[in-house]
């Protein structure tokens, strides 16, 4: 009897083991999840050691020794080589590894959220509860008549960005992946310097960075044109066609990209009028810079649609001849001018490759040639960064077209 009342007191006392629960934030890369190594080590309960002169981490616990070299995709479990698929590596001074190798090589569970992206692993009255780190990505330094892209991923749930930059255009977000992107184009117009940027999550303490704004020597050049074709495209009606058609064509995009693949070169040929140019046409100023890169070949040669998009203009204006207009998607539009003919419709969803047109020369034109604009809607864009990441210019144009 006194043996029972014994048990019963013990179990009465007893209180239950309350499981521990660590958190760690961690990054993918190149598909796999890493965390940080002496994170996820010793919340698991093993000792860490670090070799600075071989670049080797170590945990230990118990009969179990797992190392990892910086940079290797072999790994060893108790001397049993393990090949990764993706190497430890450093990131920003911290040594962060696979997470699934490390917790399974010490028996513990791993779970992955794909919804809300957060890996849980269990092990022995511990759970580990690992995010994915919000990761933005902002250029330092770009050149007049670059688009600037700012990328915020792995965003927790409900998590809005907050980018504040102080140039002439408004950001807006658009869906990227598991976060968002927001473009901020410059242009020949646009004032070299270094601009502030703030940026992080909304309703949290914003971190700053500069973006500094490279100037660009940009070409002058003099036309001469035949009266006649002056008088016949550079008119009245001729300039109030293009504002009732053209601007509404780059005015809406859609909010998702419509391609994945590069851009691609619409026409091979000679370059003769650089982005950004000022013109003197008959020893007159025009009010405008050049929009894009004309490309000189002969009449018919085939035109391509740089990439996938939908056709929103397709028609002959007085100013620029035959000319197309699509849209890639997230405010981003192509522009051909001056074609021969016309191969698509307004409406139709191209595929990149497809030839929409030939070269010509019609509206204002001095010979058969491509005009070729790239435009964040209707901010006209340096085409050399889509199609070969550099400005396309006289020197380099042998190598590029």
């Amino acid at each position: 009897m006194g043996l029972f009342f014994i048990f019963i007191a013990v179990l009465f006392f007893i209180t239950p083991v309350q499981a521990s629960e660590v958190s760690l934030q961690g990054e993918i890369i190149q598909g796999r999840f890493l965390v940080p190594i002496r994170g996820i080590f010793e919340a698991l309960g093993a000792d860490v050691a670090w070799d600075g002169h071989t670049n080797t981490v170590t945990g230990k616990r118990g009969h179990t020794t797992v190392i990892l070299n910086i940079d290797s995709n072999l790994a060893r479990v108790n001397g049993d080589h393990i090949q990764l698929d993706v190497p430890a590596t450093l990131i920003n001074g911290r040594t962060f590894g696979p997470l699934r190798f490390i917790s399974e090589a010490l028996g513990a569970d791993v779970k992955w959220n794909e919804e809300d992206r957060v890996a849980t692993i269990t092990q022995a009255g511990t759970v580990i509860v690992v995010e994915l780190l919000p990761v933005f990505e902002l250029p330092d330094t770009v050149m007049q008549g670059e688009l600037v892209a700012f990328y915020a991923r792995h965003l927790p749930r409900g998590g809005m960005p907050v980018m504040e930059l102080h140039l002439d255009h408004p950001l807006q977000y658009y869906p990227y992946k598991d976060g968002y992107v927001a473009y901020m184009p410059t242009h020949y117009g646009t004032t070299p310097g270094e601009y502030r940027i703030a940026y992080g999550l909304e309703g949290e303490p914003l971190q700053e960075s500069i973006l500094t704004v490279k100037t660009r020597d940009f070409h002058i050049q003099h036309l001469t044109v035949h009266g006649s074709i002056v008088a016949s495209t550079r008119n009245e009606a001729a300039y109030a066609q293009f504002s009732r058609y053209f601007p509404k064509a780059r005015e809406s995009s859609a909010d998702e990209r419509y391609y994945d693949q590069p851009f691609l070169l619409p026409v091979s040929g000679r370059l003769t009028t650089e982005f950004g140019q000022t013109r003197y046409v008959n020893n007159a100023p025009t009010s405008s810079r050049h929009s894009g890169l004309d490309i000189a070949a002969p009449t018919g040669t085939p035109v391509s649609a740089t990439n996938r998009g939908r056709v929103t203009l397709s028609m002959n204006l007085i100013l620029t001849g035959n000319t197309i207009v699509i849209d890639h998607g997230q405010g981003l539009f192509s522009v051909y001018y001056h074609m021969h003919q016309l191969f698509v419709e307004e409406g139709e969803l191209v595929e990149r490759g497809k030839t929409i047109g030939t070269v010509g020369s019609t509206g204002f034109s001095t010979g058969p040639h491509l005009h070729f604009t790239m435009s964040y809607y209707d901010h006209n864009l340096e085409p050399g960064y889509f199609l070969v990441g550099e400005p396309i210019t006289y020197k380099n144009a042998h190598r590029h077209l």
